[in-house]
């Protein structure tokens, strides 16, 4: 909405004191008055002058920003004022400040369009979609808690040693905040917290009226009267500053209570007759936008008339009423003239949008048109769009445009100058003019607008009167009935999915290079966009010790229901129990496991007895230890070549099997001397089995005096006790980053990262690396992330051998360093502590925040 003057700027400012000025603030002068106000009074319904508050979707955090203060009922989604993160990176806590406070409730919880339930504790209990369909996506992940009135906020002092430090002096005063604990589950696609977390509220309190008397007091109240005083005398983020009580006609603003809380009649979606108060204010008010033009935004939409009349700031009902004077040729002076518009100024069709909380206050629209026997002949289409930014249903919506257009076609408009009789007359008087030349006998206009005027050039005194032609039956009560909510449309949503059923193989193969199992099964119900494998050696086994092996997707778009679908699973471990578990996923959500499917033993190559890449002995069929390798310990057997001929258990003196422990921080060479007859023996460096390891490399030199048994390995441990333990050695001469997937050497200075030693990273990059290419890396399940000082790049491990998948400079990477969370990457910067998490292509999830958690 546009104000029709500065009102409040004009009227406090130091030079008018002691003049006599009154402006309308009216619904009908920004449709009707063009051509006498014009370019002064913009079109009405043109968008807000300021950033949204928050009241759409969640904004930024930012210190220039400013809470909206809602009046009556609204649904808001703030801002984020503070956030922490664990250690571990898994959960984290925001403070999320809603709108000025305090108020009377914060209602209901949505996590986009699902309605959350909680618990006394906040904890999300279930979420709830527009249909009625419940998910748990969030149960466990999500908790909320409530501040209406603000104050110290206790959860965060728990999990924040940042905020408890000096938290007696963190009150929040008078702010309604969340309270916002998520925790990371990349199996529910909870990757970040959703722009669209909102809050439905009851909002300001503020001062009430009983009769004329002005409550010292706050409670809970829509009429739009109390809230217009609450904003003109409020000290913070209203007009307080330079209007008080004093420089107010309350008495107008009770009169326009009673106005606006008046019953009137109308066809509720039953087609029962109900009756509702004429008008409400419900909505966010925008404390970036002027002064003017808010107090205009909340008149308008209670069919009213803002103004200043003799030292004081009213509010005027817009209604019917009767002639207060009279004025013909005795008390007009000079020309008096006549403004007639024609369709310049003439409506016959408005298109009005609202918040309605039928639709959970999305925006909704009504459409009004003049019947084809109220128009002129071929009057052409003459339509306004407008915004009412404090109406919440069609009723009232209809209700005002219907005196919009009605007014609108009454579009004569009068101007003359008159004495000092006119001392006592204010903005909404009717008055009656006669005027022989343009044929008015007792014509009745509403003024518009009195300004004080020179009469002659003597300086006599006078006023300027402004009215526009007046019609009671503009004014009328229409038959409105309320909207019926459209069925919904039957989609499915996208977080539901079926069971997947038929899971089964039908083909292996263990004695190839590349040993496989192929699975089939039966494509779930649901938007299924790719399908992920999991395996394991027990049926029962948990889903955190299922272990992730492969996920794809079509090039042709979702999968079909029903269809059949095969898939060869490979780089599988040697085990006697192999089981599989596959589970449907897409942008939205990740489905339930299927039922487990036992395969059975799975050895590749069983039966023989061959050497490995190391040159250890590899035998299948030994139960302990089919690779030659347990854990810590490394099984030397000795004999007569290197391809195991002439096996040997004992020598005279040492035993030939050892059990080697990896310990010291250089090279060991383990030596073994003997005769052509078998006898010798192995001497074993003392810093064997010594300590704690500190090395993840170590060259083991075999020398002999006979035969074919010098062999030279470097062997590679992955890690020392087990995988990923708390007794993990990685303390090495290059900064490294490892898991099962293999490790990282780094050195930045010469844009080197290496997995295992060996495979350059860079040389992967088709059009090379940029400076600092190692500055920050992270390695996850499958995948790998490599920061320079400007761009992130990212790897994956393809059927056993790396690859090369994207890199990007956007959203400020360079200011991040990177750590992995599972195959996803999480981007921060302690400096400013930010955090972002995006995934192997390189594009923040669609559930993630961009700009992520961002606190201060």
């Amino acid at each position: 909405m546009a104000a029709a003057a500065p009102v409040i700027s004009i009227l406090t400012a130091t030079g008018v004191k002691g003049m006599i000025a009154r402006f309308a603030l009216s619904v009908a002068v920004s449709f009707i008055t063009n051509k006498l106000f014009a370019p002064d009074i913009p079109n009405a319904g043109v968008g807000e002058t300021a950033p949204d508050p928050g009241i759409r979707q969640r904004i930024a955090s930012d210190p220039n920003n400013k809470l909206p203060v809602i009046y009556g009922q609204g649904k808001v989604f703030g801002s984020i004022t503070f956030a922490d993160i664990t250690s571990d990176n898994q959960t984290m806590a925001f403070i999320i400040s809603l709108c000025e406070g305090p108020i009377q409730s914060i209602d209901d919880i949505y996590w986009d369009n699902f309605r959350l339930s909680l618990d006394s504790d906040g904890n999300v209990t279930n979420a709830t979609d527009p249909d009625g369909n419940t998910d748990d996506f969030l149960n466990g992940n999500l908790i909320v808690k409530k501040f209406k009135a603000g104050g110290r906020c206790s959860p965060m002092e728990t999990f924040s040693t940042k905020w408890n430090t000096n938290a007696a002096n963190r009150t929040m005063p008078n702010v309604a905040y969340l309270y916002v604990e998520l925790k990371y589950n990349r199996d529910e696609s909870v990757t970040g917290l959703t722009n669209k977390l909102g809050a439905e509220v009851q909002g300001k309190l503020v001062r009430t009226f009983t009769g004329s008397t002005l409550s010292t007091g706050t409670s809970y109240s829509n009429n739009p009267a109390e809230c217009l005083l609450d904003y003109l005398t409020d000290t913070f983020y209203g007009c307080g500053d330079v209007i008080s009580d004093s420089d107010i006609d309350l008495d107008s603003f009770a009169a326009h209570k009673t106005f606006c809380d008046t019953l009137i009649s109308h066809t509720d979606k039953n087609g029962a007759t109900v009756s509702a108060k004429r008008y409400t204010t419900n909505g966010g008010l925008n404390t970036n936008d002027t002064r003017d033009l808010n107090i205009s935004d909340l008149v308008v939409c209670s069919q009213a008339i803002f103004g200043y009349h003799l030292g004081k700031f009213q509010v005027i009902s817009d209604t019917t009423g009767s002639s207060v004077m009279s004025f013909n040729p005795d008390n007009m002076y000079g020309d008096v003239t006549i403004v007639n518009d024609g369709f310049n100024s003439t409506l016959n069709k408005m298109n009005v949008s609202f918040n309605s909380i039928d639709q959970k206050f999305q925006d909704d629209q009504v459409f009004l048109e003049l019947a084809s026997n109220q128009k002129a002949y071929n009057e052409p289409e003459l339509v306004q769009d407008t915004r009412l930014k404090y109406v919440n249903n069609n009723i009232m919506a209809e209700r005002l445009a219907n005196v919009i257009i009605k007014k609108s076609r009454d579009n004569l408009i009068v101007s003359f100058k008159t004495d000092t009789r006119a001392l006592a007359l204010q903005v909404t008087d009717i008055i009656s003019v006669t005027n022989d030349t343009y044929g008015f006998t007792n014509k009745l206009f509403k003024i518009n607008s009195i300004t004080e005027t020179e009469m002659n050039t003597d300086g006599v005194s006078g006023y300027y009167i402004t009215a526009q032609e007046y019609n009671a039956t503009a004014y009328a009560e229409q038959a409105l009935t309320e909207f019926q909510t459209v069925p919904n449309t039957n989609l499915a949503n996208p977080r539901n999915f079926g069971t997947i059923t038929d899971l089964t193989s039908v083909n292996s193969d263990t004695d190839s290079s590349t040993p496989f199992v192929e699975l089939q099964w039966t494509v779930p119900t649901g938007l299924t966009e790719t399908f992920e494998i999991y395996i394991g050696d027990s049926v029962s086994d948990a889903i955190a010790d299922r272990e992730f092996n492969i996920s794809f997707r079509t090039s042709t778009g979702p999968f079909t229901e029903g269809a059949t679908i095969t898939h060869k699973v490979f780089d599988i471990d040697f085990t006697d129990t192999l089981v599989f578990w596959v589970r449907p996923i897409n942008q939205f959500a990740r489905g339930a496991f299927s039922n487990a499917y036992d395969f059975g033993v799975f050895r590749p190559g069983a039966g023989g007895i061959t050497s490995g890449v190391s040159g250890i002995i590899v035998d299948p069929n030994d139960a302990k230890n089919p690779y030659g390798v347990v854990n810590r310990f490394t099984q030397i057997r000795y004999g007569d070549s290197n391809t195991g001929s002439n096996m040997r258990d004992t020598f005279n003196d040492t035993p030939a099997v050892q059990q080697l422990g990896y310990a010291g921080t250089t090279i060991n060479t383990i030596t073994r001397t003997g005769g052509t007859d078998g006898s010798g023996s192995v001497t074993f460096p003392a810093t064997f089995n010594s300590g704690t390891s500190v090395t993840e490399q170590q060259e083991i030199s075999f020398t002999g005096t006979r035969g074919n048994v010098t062999q030279k390995e470097l062997l590679h441990i992955n890690l020392a006790d087990d995988i990923q333990n708390a007794t993990s050695r990685k303390v090495i001469a290059n900064a490294k980053d490892w898991d099962t997937a293999g490790f990282l050497t780094a050195d930045s200075s010469s844009n080197s990262v290496k997995v295992n030693g060996i495979l350059e990273l860079s040389s992967l990059v088709p059009d090379g690396v940029s400076s600092g290419f190692g500055r920050s890396v992270s390695i996850g399940t499958s995948t790998a992330y490599i920061m320079s000082n400007t761009e992130l790049f990212s790897f994956k491990l393809v059927n056993n051998a790396w690859a090369y998948y994207a890199r990007t400079n956007a959203g400020g990477v360079e200011n991040f360093n990177v750590s992995n969370m599972g195959d996803d990457v999480l981007l921060y910067n302690s400096s400013v502590t930010e955090g972002e998490i995006w995934n192997v292509y390189l594009i923040p999830s669609l559930l993630g925040a961009l700009g992520g958690a961002q606190f201060n």
